[in-house]
This record gives C-alpha cells, sequence and structure tokens, in this order.
C-alpha cells in the first residue's frame, strides 16, 4: 500500500492540514508536525483529521514524541509512530513516552492491529517532495480564548457579588417577636351543622361544607334456590257453538268458560258473536237445522296433561239451549321445578348487608389528607340500592346470583373551616375587643359529637372545647415601632405592654443583628406557660 508524508508548517491551520489529507490518495497518510504545534493541541481538530482520512479512504498515522500529543491521540485510537521506522502504535492513555524528537526518512512499518491489506510493505525512501521550513520565531499570540472565558467567570463572579449583597441586605433579613401573654380561660360549648349541599363554610352561622369521599360499588352473592313449582303448558284446542235458543245473534266475551262432563274447565282466548236460529225451534233442537254457529279458540284453566282430552260436549254456565261440542285437546304439560324465591332473596341481602365495612370505612379515609382536614369517622354511611337476582324470584334455576348497589360515604372537615368557627363562637365571649382577643380557639382539643344525621352527606355536631382570651396587640403597630432595634431593645419594649409575660425574639440569617423593615417582622402571640 502506498504511503503519503505530509509535513505540517508551523504556520497551517487545520483547514489546511485537512485539505492535505484529502488530497492524499496514498492509502496512508503519516503526518509529521513541528513539535508543540498549537493546532494539534485539541481534541476535537484531532477527531477533525481522524475524520477526515476516514472519509477520503486513508489511514492516518502521526509521527510524534510529543507526550502532550501522544496523550491526545490515546482517546482517539490514531497510530503514533516515533519516527517514520518506527511501528506506528495506538498508545494507551498511561503510555510513557519519550520526550526527544526523532524524523527519520523512511517507510513506515505496519500499523500494530492493522490487517494485511493495510500492512505496509518496506521499501524505497521516499523524500518529500519539498524540505519542510524550519519554524521562524515569532511573538506569541495572545489566547483571545482564555481571556475571554477569564473574562467572564469574573464578570459572573462580580455579579453573583452584587446580587447577593442585595438579597443579604434587601431580601433575605427576617425577625420573629414571639410574645408570650397572660390569658383567661373561656370554655365553648355549641351547635354546628355540616352540610354537603353548602355552598361553603359559614362560620358565623356555624354552618360547615364537608369534604365528602364516596366509594360506589356492588356487592354479590351466588345463592343456593330452594323453592319448587309447577310449570307446564296449557292444552288447546276449539269449541264450536250452535244456538237454538235465541232468533238474536247473542256474544260471548273472552275468558268465557267451557265445562266438561269430567268438571275439567276451558276457557275462551277470544270474544265471539253466535248468530241467532232460523227457522223452528223444534227442528233446530231435534236436528240442529237453521242453528246459528260459531266456534271459537280456548285453552284449559290449568296446566297439565290431564287437560289433554278427546272431542266432547260441554257446557256453557248460565246458558241451558246452547250446544257446545269442543275439538280434542292437546299440547297440556306439566313438571315441578327448583326457582328462586324472595326469602331466598332477603336471606342473601341480609348476609351481605351484615358484612364488615372497614376495609370500605379506611379505603376512605386514605383519600383525606390529614394535614388539612379531620375525618369524622362517625359519619361513615353505607347505602343500599334495590336489590335484584339473576335469574329472578319464580324463576327456574337451581342458583341465582343476588346484587345489591351500594353507596359508602365518609365526611371530613378541613381545619381552616373548623378553626373558624371556633373562632367565631371565641370572639363573643370577648368582652371588649379593644382590649382582649382570641389567643388560642381550642382547636387542639376539640370535642365533636354526633347528634343528628339527616342523611349521608348531612350531620348535626356538637363541638366542645376550651379557648383562651388575653391582651389585645396591636402587631402591625408593633412591628413598625421594633423595625431596626437590636434584641435588647425590643424584648424591653415589648414586655412593657399590658398582659405581656415573655418575650422571646429570632432574626435571620445569622448575620442579621437588628430588626428588618416592619413588613419582614412576624409577631406571634402565644399562651404564656402557666396562664
Amino acid at each position: 500500500m502506498k504511503k503519503d508524508v505530509i509535513y505540517i508548517d508551523v504556520e497551517d491551520d487545520i483547514t489546511a492540514i485537512i485539505e492535505k489529507i484529502k488530497l492524499s490518495t496514498a492509502g496512508i497518510v503519516a503526518l509529521v508536525p513541528p513539535r508543540r504545534l498549537g493546532v494539534l493541541q485539541s481534541i476535537v481538530n484531532l477527531k477533525l483529521l481522524k475524520r477526515a482520512a476516514e472519509e477520503s479512504n486513508n489511514k492516518l498515522v502521526l509521527i510524534t514524541s510529543d507526550k502532550p500529543l501522544m496523550a491526545l491521540t490515546a482517546g482517539l485510537a490514531i497510530p503514533v509512530a516515533r519516527n517514520l521506522q518506527s511501528r506506528p502504535e495506538i498508545i494507551p492513555a498511561t503510555e510513557d513516552t519519550d520526550d526527544t524528537t526523532e524524523v527519520i526518512e523512511g517507510e513506515l512499518p505496519p500499523v500494530a492491529g492493522a490487517t494485511a491489506a493495510e500492512a505496509v510493505a518496506p521499501a524505497k525512501t521516499e523524500q518529500p517532495a519539498a524540505t519542510p521550513k524550519k519554524p521562524s520565531k515569532k511573538f506569541k499570540v495572545p489566547n483571545f480564548n482564555n481571556f475571554r472565558k477569564k473574562a467572564l467567570i469574573i464578570g459572573g463572579a462580580l455579579v453573583f457579588l452584587v446580587a447577593f449583597l442585595v438579597w443579604a441586605i434587601v431580601y433575605a433579613p427576617k425577625g420573629t417577636v414571639v410574645i408570650k401573654a397572660e390569658t383567661d380561660k373561656a370554655d365553648l360549648k355549641f351547635a354546628a351543622s355540616v352540610n354537603g349541599e353548602a355552598s361553603k363554610t359559614d362560620a358565623a352561622n356555624y354552618v360547615i361544607k364537608p369534604e365528602v369521599r364516596q366509594d360506589k360499588s356492588n356487592l354479590t352473592q351466588t345463592i343456593t334456590a330452594t323453592g319448587k313449582k309447577e310449570i307446564g303448558e296449557k292444552a288447546k284446542g276449539t269449541i264450536t257453538i250452535k244456538n237454538c235458543d235465541d232468533t238474536e245473534a247473542q256474544s260471548l266475551a273472552s275468558g268465557s268458560q267451557f265445562t266438561t262432563a269430567g268438571g275439567l274447565v276451558f276457557v275462551s282466548t277470544q270474544s265471539v258473536t253466535v248468530p241467532g236460529f232460523k227457522g223452528s225451534a223444534s227442528s233446530c233442537n231435534s236436528n240442529g237445522t237453521g242453528a246459528g254457529t260459531a266456534t271459537v279458540p280456548v285453552q284449559a284453566s290449568e296446566i297439565g296433561e290431564q287437560y289433554n282430552v278427546a272431542a266432547q260436549k260441554y257446557s256453557i254456565p248460565g246458558i241451558s239451549n246452547w250446544d257446545a261440542t269442543g275439538s280434542a285437546m292437546s299440547g297440556g304439560t306439566k313438571k315441578e321445578v327448583t326457582v328462586v324465591t324472595q326469602a331466598d332473596v332477603d336471606k342473601a341481602k341480609q348476609q351481605l348487608l351484615e358484612k364488615s365495612n372497614d376495609d370500605i370505612k379506611k379505603k376512605l379515609a386514605e383519600q383525606f389528607d390529614t394535614k388539612t382536614a379531620r375525618v369524622i369517622t362517625e359519619s361513615f354511611t353505607a347505602q343500599a340500592g334495590d336489590v335484584a337476582s339473576q335469574p329472578g324470584v319464580d324463576q327456574e334455576a337451581s342458583q341465582a346470583t343476588v346484587t345489591i348497589p351500594m353507596t359508602y360515604t365518609l365526611l371530613g372537615i378541613r381545619n381552616d373551616d373548623l378553626s373558624a368557627v371556633l373562632s367565631a363562637d371565641a370572639e363573643k365571649k370577648i368582652d371588649s375587643k379593644e382590649s382582649q382577643r382570641v389567643y388560642d380557639n381550642g382547636y387542639s382539643a376539640v370535642k365533636l359529637t354526633i347528634t343528628d344525621k339527616p342523611s349521608a352527606t348531612k350531620l348535626q355536631l356538637q363541638l366542645e372545647t376550651s379557648s383562651r382570651i388575653g391582651p389585645n396587640i396591636n402587631t402591625q403597630q408593633l412591628a413598625q415601632q421594633v423595625s431596626g432595634k437590636r434584641y435588647g431593645e425590643i424584648e424591653a419594649m415589648v414586655t412593657k405592654l399590658p398582659g405581656v409575660k415573655n418575650v422571646e425574639t429570632h432574626f435571620s440569617p445569622f448575620w442579621v443583628t437588628k430588626a428588618p423593615k416592619a413588613e419582614k417582622i412576624t409577631i406571634k402571640l402565644e399562651v404564656a406557660d402557666g396562664s
């Protein structure tokens, strides 16, 4: 395979070197760079050279003993030879290289790990087309990229420092003044309503809109049918009526009865009009001459094979001079089968409703955020819908499935709403709102008792707790007064206020020694221990 030795001039940029590689058709391109050539001290540029060689179907080899350059080629798998007579190798990152530069003209030995087709056979020494120019000494060009990076880093640091100082002086400082005052106990005991249909909580009128959690599911149970029933078909046929009693046409309504000599009853399934007889009554009665005749379909009054009778005469209750003759009756059947009874369904319903609802109640309770709401476990309700059986009651079956649609409901009260109602009642215990205020509305110890449960989403409650009433301190005005003061000054000033037993002052961050602006100060009113 041919090889092409390219000597890189110190003035060549990466574009020029790439162009030389692409113009080579030798198969192997040996680059001989000057020592410490800046353009090859970039891993990006080396990647560009390797790609250019691959795109032009050339094998790239660097002829150098420059340790920094060899270290860069290690990660790119670019073969390196110390001189033109050395065997090219892919240098590992830990390879210790000789710092001496030696370039001897001649053929390149094969690259370690190369295929036989890529191996370079020894040949006559080739001289470069032109003797490389000796790099001329020039002034070092400043690296403006490094200068720009340093400038950006310094500028960014200055901006951060200014921003930090503004934050630390203007925004970060915060102050908290905790005032513990002597208070009096005021017992609270009042009724409140929980109404799931309310648009919102009305604390003044003791109406609380609850949080509602529901689960709709079906209870099912398979039962064994215990009922017995006779089922079958009714025998059917026709009866022909002859009228020898009346010259006028007569009508029989649907459901008219016809009785055999043995007492079996058949009923007509439709109404029929029997014409009047013509001629003499005696002739009609003796041989049927001139009789009015009509035929009507009938069926047995009950199921059973006993109604499958032969053609015979029938009597018509209430009519004596009419002749009724029936055809043979057929189709009557009867058998006893097992059916579902109402008692079977009621028993299954009772068993289903007696099942424990603890799992459902727990599931609903877990849907509440206990950090923001209080679950009223006693509000749990289980409402049953209409019971269904498949097959239905009185239907033939050995087994049936009973289903009850259920709606489970659990109510909760938001902490803010409960606290607002307690505060509303505690406010009524204050004698003078100018000199007193509520310090503790008793929320943490409140006891809720359900007195009535009108529906799944409505409750009547009794709330019972103890509140604490203390001196009315204008916190906004006080924040203005303590702004800019130190710990000792604040505590000395606040402890002089009526009813104040103790004061605690806290500043943050740690470098803050004076109270910040009033809007950055939080004043908390608490009940003093033992009051």
